[in-house]
């Protein structure tokens, strides 16, 4: 059963448009589609499904317990949900401005058991997100997508293969098995062979269905953990100099307000917080010689962050363009 949510966000880019790039990947240069995936730099967001929270609702079971214990005030959970939502556009939107990265944390809904995409407060169903996901492949054959399931909240076994089960079951053949070499697969094969969605499922959950949806490459997002933007970017320029070996490695653009940053600008929001950021961050992203395999932000479509991203796949590792940018 579907469940209704107060949006928060979306009068934004109502106002501004959205930018497509739905077949970016189709429109790579051929000589990158041949290589690896990883060689590809592709955009993500940062807690995919806070696009809208329910402040109507108890808090979902990431909250903090001192949160639960003051969400009964009034405004209080305006408060979180002002620094709780970190995109202004839905799923389908984000797909169709060109994110390939889903950041995932999920939770049950007591009594329900239902499955729901979570940042403090409750946000739109995992259904919602697949069948939004699924379409969108269907309509654009030469796309895939990542969907890092990263974060599980009050969630036991059999929750966790109705989980799996469902997501077998919405893609099918589409899945990159825990079988599939994806590390060493190119674009062009995987488009070839028909697999067009990863799941990244970093859960230890022993469950028979896990082999047929989770693949077995590896990921790691270093986290700056900071509210402070000129941290962030030293830590970023530090890690991704050297970065951590892994299949794929997350550059994780983003601020995380602390207790004390959220009780001193009780009127502000992560949006606000976010501003800061991001100029020092796209303009990194236009000049790092850092190979970037993934790179995540909040609030994507508000400034040049996509296309920056997309940019580094038209020059070679050497900063040249290649012969047949498209």
């Amino acid at each position: 059963m579907k469940r209704m949510y107060l949006e928060k966000t979306g009068t934004r880019m109502a106002a501004k448009g959205i930018n497509k790039k739905a077949d970016w990947m189709s429109n790579l240069p051929e000589v990158l589609k041949k290589q690896p995936l990883s060689s590809i730099t592709m955009p993500g967001t940062h807690d995919t499904g806070a696009f809208c929270l329910d402040c109507r609702d108890k808090p979902a079971p990431d909250a903090p317990d001192f949160v639960n214990a003051v969400s009964w005030i009034p405004g209080v959970k305006k408060v979180l949900a002002d620094w709780g939502i970190t995109q202004s556009l839905n799923f389908q939107q984000q797909l169709e401005a060109g994110i390939r990265y889903f950041d995932l944390r999920v939770a049950t809904y007591p009594d329900s058991r239902e499955l729901y995409l979570v940042h403090t407060l409750y946000g739109p169903s995992v259904e919602d997100m697949l069948s939004d996901v699924d379409a969108f492949l269907n309509e654009h054959p030469g796309e895939i997508v990542l969907l890092d399931f990263n974060h599980f909240y009050d969630m036991d076994v059999s929750d966790h293969e109705a989980l799996l089960t469902r997501l077998l079951t919405v893609f099918g053949s589409k899945l990159c098995a825990a079988d599939y070499p994806v590390s060493d697969m190119s674009l062009d094969r995987m488009i070839s062979q028909g697999k067009r969605v990863i799941v990244f499922y970093l859960s230890q959950v022993q469950v028979a269905v896990k082999t047929q949806v989770a693949t077995r490459a590896s990921i790691l997002s270093p986290w700056a953990n900071t509210p402070d933007a000129g941290q962030c970017m030293e830590f970023l320029e530090d890690t991704f100099a050297c970065p951590p070996v892994a299949d794929f490695v997350v550059c994780q653009g983003v601020l995380t307000p602390t207790v004390t940053t959220v009780l001193c600008n009780l009127c502000s929001s992560l949006h606000s917080l976010n501003l800061t950021l991001s100029p020092l961050l796209n303009q990194w992203l236009s000049s790092t010689p850092h190979h970037l395999s993934i790179v995540l932000a909040d609030f994507v479509e508000e400034t040049d962050f996509i296309d920056i991203v997309l940019a580094r796949n038209h020059r070679s590792r050497a900063g040249k363009p290649y012969q047949n940018i498209l």
